[in-house]
């Protein structure tokens, strides 16, 4: 035990922390592209004039009704989008970083994986630094280190190429806190100034870089005038008045108000998804969110499962999941609480990293968002881990609960020492093999035949709309192949069919109960916008009446009506099978034909 302390004592473990962050994820090399990553390369490479704006790249919807119903009639955006549907995001930060990808080394996955790596280590080595400066003992700062280094969270970002904006926002935020300390112990006179910039790098990364502002704020509330890492040990703020502890927070401010500003006015956030909840768009629905989502990433930061596995619960077992969460962040909280009355440096991490939880739960859950909440959590972690070693004080008084505390200590050392490194270099493997690979398998199952380009591709059905047929647009585009002259998906979801010919021109589709099946359906039309019996869709070609829907808007029997037969040779009808699309011919008048749940790689 005094060899590792010995180790983790070294002031190369910063570097060393880094390094093994990035060896840790190097299978991430040949991911390849993924998801967002292939609208990006075609922005990029085949239409940068349509860059307007600073945010364009991660700008899917803008929430204009005629643009909106433009995407429709293409087929990328499906029949039940809302008009207003906002999916706007401002990453300039980021965008720079893709460019210079694109402008070096435009046609090398492996680099632009190679690039995100370098920012991953990067954030590890500074959130090193961090730990250095804010815990004691050192060695406990390194251990922190090694568990960030570490933490399976930063899989998805290292990755998924499109979301190396969460490395990057992460990376500025911490150094704009490193600044800040520097400041406030040091008296460092350039420390609010870098600050103040390293956060607006942060905040036009990502929309997630608000989290360094929690951060601040918990210096403010628990280290301002306590010496950093030296007066963790000994003091404590409550000699120092509030309105002076919050004063040191001035220079940020103006930032965060010209960010909001520019967000506000540039149109950027999210509007009408079930994906997304804009807090302040819909307050209400972003703090049902928040209740919901906050426990089951907690519990995915400390003790797994993935948090990403919540999206696919629905009813009792969404219920028991979250209960169980819940629990998990009581005991936590109870296991903790004499180690946050001793240690003002572990109420910091413990502040920053729940506070964290705000801006993250504005999504469904997923594990990719947790960088700024892992920054507290393996802070906490190792000043938890460190007072079974060094400061038996700090562990529960009754000997009931310091078995529950040892259990504790061995749940984590499991996840977090022995299975998380394991995930590291596994993920970016799973994400290729279940996701990247059957994208490309069902793209290429429509035959790349001249006659497309006059017809009407028809998709009876698909486990989503997003990933098996929106994506088909970008994959086909970047591969050169021939594209349908429009895109009609009529029962893209993860649900059972009943298809009735009606007439000449109309079919019936019967869903079985839950369309919205997985949490891509909710991306295109939220909860509070359920579809309406009588509701009608016009597009070109094609008109969809909604007859009968659920409780919750969901519809259980749609009218599909096509401007000519069904057999007319512009239209080319194919069906989800096994992970690729097959022809299908409708069904005779009068005759109804039944279609399993399409499985694909979220359901």
């Amino acid at each position: 035990m005094d060899r590792i302390r010995n180790v983790l004592r070294r002031d190369g473990v910063p570097l060393g922390a880094a390094v093994l962050a990035v060896v840790l994820s190097i299978p991430a090399l040949w991911g390849g592209f993924l998801l967002d990553d292939f609208p990006m390369r075609v922005l990029l490479l085949q239409h940068p004039e349509a860059i307007a704006g600073p945010g364009d790249v991660f700008s899917t919807v803008t929430g204009d009704p005629a643009t909106t119903h433009e995407l429709m009639d293409l087929g990328v955006l499906p029949w039940w989008t809302v008009d207003d549907l906002r999916l706007k995001f401002l990453r300039p930060v980021a965008i720079a970083t893709h460019r210079l990808d694109y402008a070096l080394w435009p046609d090398s996955a492996g680099l632009m994986h190679l690039h995100s790596l370098l920012w991953l280590g990067l954030l590890v080595g500074l959130a090193a630094v961090l730990y250095r400066r804010i815990t004691g003992p050192v060695w406990i700062a390194g251990l922190a280190a090694i568990l960030y280094a570490v933490d399976d969270a930063h899989a998805g970002p290292a990755a998924w190429i499109a979301n190396r904006s969460a490395l990057i926002a992460a990376s500025f935020g911490i150094l704009a806190l490193i600044c800040h300390d520097r400041w406030r112990r040091n008296g460092w006179k350039q420390g609010p100034w870098l600050g103040a910039a390293f956060l607006a790098l942060a905040l036009f990364s990502a929309e997630f870089g608000v989290a360094a502002l929690a951060y601040l704020l918990a210096y403010a509330l628990f280290l301002e005038n306590d010496g950093g890492a030296a007066g963790a040990k000994a003091s404590s703020v409550a000699g120092t008045g509030w309105p002076r502890r919050l004063a040191s927070l001035a220079p940020y401010l103006p930032v965060a108000a010209v960010w909001v500003l520019v967000y506000r006015l540039g149109g950027y956030g999210t509007e009408a998804s079930g994906f997304y909840t804009d807090p302040v768009r819909q307050p209400v629905a972003f703090l049902s969110a928040l209740v919901e989502r906050a426990p089951v990433l907690m519990l995915s930061q400390w003790a797994m499962p993935p948090a990403d596995s919540y999206n696919g619960a629905f009813g009792t077992q969404a219920i028991v999941y979250w209960l169980g969460s819940f629990g998990m962040v009581a005991l936590l909280a109870i296991m903790l609480s004499s180690l946050l009355r001793r240690s003002p440096s572990a109420r910091f991490w413990t502040l920053g990293m729940l506070l964290s939880l705000i801006p993250i739960s504005a999504t469904i859950p997923s594990n990719r968002l947790l960088l700024f909440v892992g920054l507290g959590a393996m802070g906490l972690l190792a000043e938890f881990l460190g007072g079974f070693r060094d400061k038996k004080e700090k562990l529960p008084a009754a000997r009931a609960w310091r078995r529950v505390a040892w259990a504790l200590v061995g749940l984590f050392l499991v996840v977090h020492v022995a299975v998380a490194p394991l995930l590291n270099p596994v993920a970016p493997l799973v994400m290729r093999v279940f996701i990247g690979e059957p994208m490309r398998a069902a793209m290429l199952s429509i035959p790349d035949d001249p006659d497309l380009a006059d017809q009407t591709l028809v998709i009876v059905n698909a486990p989503d709309h997003l990933l098996s047929v929106a994506m088909m647009w970008p994959m086909r585009l970047l591969e050169g192949m021939t594209m349908p002259q429009r895109l009609r998906g009529l029962a893209t979801q993860g649900a059972a069919l009943e298809i009735a010919r009606v007439d000449e021109r109309t079919l019936k589709i019967g869903f079985e109960y839950r369309l919205y099946s997985t949490a891509l359906d909710w991306m295109f039309r939220g909860p509070d916008r359920p579809l309406e019996t009588g509701q009608v869709v016009e597009l070109d070609g094609m008109s969809v009446e909604v007859t009968e829907v659920t409780a919750a808007g969901e519809p259980l029997e749609v009218l599909f009506r096509f401007d000519r037969p069904l057999e007319d040779s512009s239209l080319r009808w194919v069906r989800w099978d096994d992970g690729v699309f097959i022809p299908f011919s409708p069904p005779p008048p009068g005759v109804t034909v039944k279609l399993p749940v399409p499985r694909g790689p979220f359901s």
